[in-house]
């Protein structure tokens, strides 16, 4: 494009929902035969129902942003006009199934929950009429405004995005909130300079996103992408301390450490680190001090503040990550006792390797944020005790804890007293879309295993389910119902 050259600009306007339609020959797939391949497509691949839930949460689409759209031939003049997109193929699709639920697919996998789920939100928002779009002659018209949009910065002419530090501190975006709070909180404690920690957020967040690394640290992860914590206070300034020195050397990269074992080894050794009590307080803000913990046992000093001042830093960052070390400089091979073992004498630790087993089923934090939109405080509680408890010592609690979670997650469902959690659950697969998720005989395995294991250990005065990592499987396979459940009950709450 030369100097001085021109280009079209389109023409602002509002046009009613109902003369606007999908672009069939759109950038993001192939061309579609019809609306609904387009649908599907869309639906599957391009995260609609979250971008049709945001539309909902502000009461439309973003007002910085208007639909390009271009007249259809054929279709008319003046109020019979059709038009298409050229930009704004995804926010169509929501808004179109906001305002008819029933026009998913019939072909959709899952259509019933997708339905169910739109018809949800089309009554939280007013009938959407218009949509304020920009209108130009024709496709070609609109390509070096998309070039601008989708293109990145080429040079300063395209749009810049903010960098994930900028995002986490101006945007709502959650994705980087919790690495960002993390070194924040390192810098105001002095365990390291933000300089050193530039263009490492995302490794930071990688690490923070995985479950294991989460309960080593002690931390949970909320809704709104900020952390709590349940270690002491003592405890997390040495792994945090450990963790943002190991970052801010490289010791821990994307390079190094982009497969979820590698993570899970590192948290182990973080567990290993000298000079942890190993005990845990209730669940707080992450800034929260000893005192503010009703924690009398550590005092705040500089040397607690600070980490171990007292540890040999210089053996920490030698062993790649910090792990307890012993002669020969190698990380122990015995794990250091949790905080619910008491004296260590009196428990000894199962003669295992530590690394090859979870500690803890692990709180995930999809089925976390289902259960929060339910709101029942039980439910909550629940999933938590039995995901965090340390096991395998305490594998039968953890059994308890799942079986306990499974008979309130259905009763709350509507599960009568009478019907065993396992056959309710297989009754209402089909209807909540998950049928195939996890297979039929899986699903089938899983529920009996826990149903069972749960009633004998609860109720045999001798016989119970001591196998942990089974139990770490049943939850892991039985994820989406768990999810497909608690949205369900969040859903018809209104």
């Amino acid at each position: 494009m030369g100097a001085g050259m021109t280009v079209e600009r389109g023409e602002p306007r509002d046009i009613a929902l109902a003369r606007l339609q999908l672009n069939l020959s759109n950038p993001r797939f192939e061309d579609m035969d019809g609306r609904d391949e387009a649908m599907i497509a869309l639906l599957q691949n391009e995260q609609i129902v979250e971008l049709a839930r945001d539309i909902v949460a502000l009461g439309g689409i973003n007002p910085l942003e208007r639909l390009a759209v271009f007249p259809l031939e054929g279709t008319g003049d003046g109020e019979d006009q059709q038009y298409t997109t050229a930009e704004g193929n995804r926010r169509l699709c929501a808004l179109l199934l906001i305002d008819d639920p029933e026009a998913v697919p019939p072909d959709m996998p899952n259509r019933a929950r997708y339905v169910r789920t739109f018809t949800d939100l089309s009554h939280r928002i007013a009938p959407l009429l218009t949509v304020p779009c920009q209108v130009f002659v024709d496709m070609n018209e609109t390509r070096p405004w998309l070039e601008r949009l989708h293109n990145g910065a080429r040079d300063g002419t395209g749009r810049r995005r903010w960098t994930p530090e900028q995002q986490a501190r101006n945007t709502s975006d959650l994705t980087n909130r919790a690495a960002t709070q993390l070194r924040d909180l390192g810098v105001e404690l002095g365990l390291v300079d933000a300089q050193s920690l530039s263009r490492t957020t995302t490794t930071q967040q990688r690490f923070i996103s995985n479950s294991r690394f989460r309960q080593a640290m002690g931390l949970v992860r909320l809704d709104n992408g900020r952390l709590e914590r349940t270690s002491c206070w003592s405890d997390f300034v040495i792994m945090l301390q450990q963790f943002l020195s190991d970052v801010a050397n490289g010791v821990v990269n994307s390079r190094s450490h982009n497969a979820r074992g590698d993570i899970n080894e590192y948290a182990q050794r973080l567990e290993q680190l000298e000079g942890l009590e190993r005990r845990g307080v209730p669940q707080g803000p992450l800034e929260r001090r000893p005192s503010e913990d009703g924690d009398n046992h550590v005092q705040d000093t500089d040397d607690s503040r600070h980490g171990a001042g007292s540890r040999d830093s210089s053996n920490d960052n030698a062993s790649g990550g910090g792990g307890a070390q012993s002669e020969a400089g190698t990380p122990s091979s015995e794990p250091p006792p949790s905080e619910d073992q008491g004296n260590p004498d009196d428990n000894p630790a199962p003669n295992r390797n530590p690394r090859s087993r979870r500690n803890c089923i692990g709180i995930d934090d999809e089925i976390l944020a289902s259960l929060r939109r339910v709101g029942v405080p039980k439910l909550i509680d629940l999933y938590i005790s039995f995901s965090s408890v340390q096991a395998p010592q305490h594998a039968l609690l953890s059994m308890i804890g799942c079986w306990s979670f499974f008979e309130t997650l259905t009763r709350a469902h509507g599960r009568n007293d009478g019907a065993e959690f396992s056959g309710y659950i297989n009754s209402i697969v089909g209807r909540l879309g998950v049928d195939t998720q996890p297979a039929r005989n899986a699903r089938t395995l899983m529920l009996a295993w826990i149903a069972n294991g749960g009633n004998v250990t609860k109720h045999d005065w001798q016989a119970a389910a001591y196998d942990h990592g089974q139990l770490c499987n049943a939850v892991d396979t039985l994820k989406p119902i768990i999810v497909a459940i608690a949205d369900d009950i969040a859903d018809r709450q209104g």
